[in-house]
């Protein structure tokens, strides 16, 4: 089928979908579309953000939404494609979930009975990713962000914010909650479960991690262990330590808690962390491997770094404090003892 011939049909099935929300046919064709191409996507999220403005503007002057409507269709008809602007900014790993997670925030499905039927039982979950050396920044339909550190990934539903605001973690992320009374939201992972309403804090649990780290720098949130079933409450500045293996928590104040999330800014802050997650996060970093000798993986380094910093300078500066040295071994990696 020609490009122009599919954007004829999305525009007539969006015409279809904003006249009944509750159009089967239409909602399985917008959303197959989104799926089948990032350019249709854009599409079809434009024409429903038009509709959702020029709705408000008809309530508050009178403006007529069906003329802007119609000249939306107009205009993209001349020009082959929306394009323009991005009415907000995401970086996917995927562009499959790009499209689907796109098309539910662009498509109200809250209120209608078949819609969220479809979002809950038929779609699969979605999957967010960044690879090593990278950082990738999301914004889940609720309106809530999530940045995402190197080697991380998210995953929920395409029900999300509608029946649930549950979100499965590995790795490490910064999230900032949007508040919703009706619907908590909750951060898993095989660790620990993390319940908030409205907030903004770090949650880290890599699989090679031995404790689950949360930094919370405001708001209010109930972590719970899954080993132990124990729960624990936090408030602003405050970080805690969740040991995986015996299921133990420690809670302190933090000194720099607004600069838990330094590492979204591009700066690598490392608050009397042990050397050995200090290392597994330069790996990650810089894609490097590192060996840590076993007396020294518990001894904990305060220091601040530019991730344009290199790996040697960093190394170099660590040794200058004398509680430890470095080499570049033949194979590549770096042994710390």
């Amino acid at each position: 089928m020609q490009r122009e011939e599919k954007y004829e049909q999305i525009d007539k099935m969006a015409e279809r979908y904003l006249a009944d929300r509750s159009d089967r046919e239409a909602i399985v064709f917008l959303r197959d579309a989104a799926l089948e191409s990032d350019d249709y996507r854009r599409r079809i999220r434009h024409i429903i953000e038009i509709d959702f403005s020029s709705a408000v503007a008809s309530s508050a002057d009178g403006y007529d939404k069906e003329q802007a409507y119609h000249r939306f269709c107009d205009r993209a008809s001349s020009k082959g494609n929306t394009g323009g602007t991005s009415f907000f900014r995401l970086h996917w790993r995927s562009a499959v979930a790009a499209a689907a997670i796109a098309l539910a925030v662009a498509l109200p499905w809250a209120g209608y009975e078949y819609a969220t039927i479809s979002m809950t039982r038929q779609l699969a979950q979605i999957r967010v990713s960044s690879s090593d050396g990278s950082i990738s920044e999301v914004r889940l339909p609720d309106g809530s962000r999530v940045w995402l550190n190197a080697r991380s990934h998210i995953e929920y539903s395409q029900g999300f914010g509608i029946s649930d605001r549950n979100v499965k973690l590995t790795g490490e992320a910064c999230f900032d909650v949007s508040k919703n009374k009706e619907l908590p939201f909750v951060v898993s992972t095989k660790s620990a479960n993390l319940k908030v309403l409205g907030t903004r804090f770090t949650f880290r649990d890599y699989p090679e991690d031995q404790c689950v780290t949360v930094k919370l720098m405001r708001g209010h949130v109930d972590i719970a262990s899954t080993k132990t079933g124990k729960h624990m409450e936090m408030v602003g500045n405050e970080r805690l330590t969740l040991n995986k293996g015996t299921g133990q928590m420690t809670k302190m104040k933090m000194e720099d808690g607004n600069r838990s999330d330094s590492w979204i800014h591009g700066e690598l802050f490392f608050d009397e962390i042990p050397l050995i997650q200090i290392a597994q996060t330069l790996e990650r970093t810089y894609k490097v491997k590192i060996k840590v000798a076993q007396q020294l993986r518990q001894r904990a380094f305060y220091g601040t770094f530019r991730q344009t910093t290199t790996i040697e300078d960093i190394l170099s500066t660590m040794a200058k404090t004398q509680q430890m040295r470095y080499k570049r071994l033949k194979s590549g990696e770096y042994y710390i003892y």
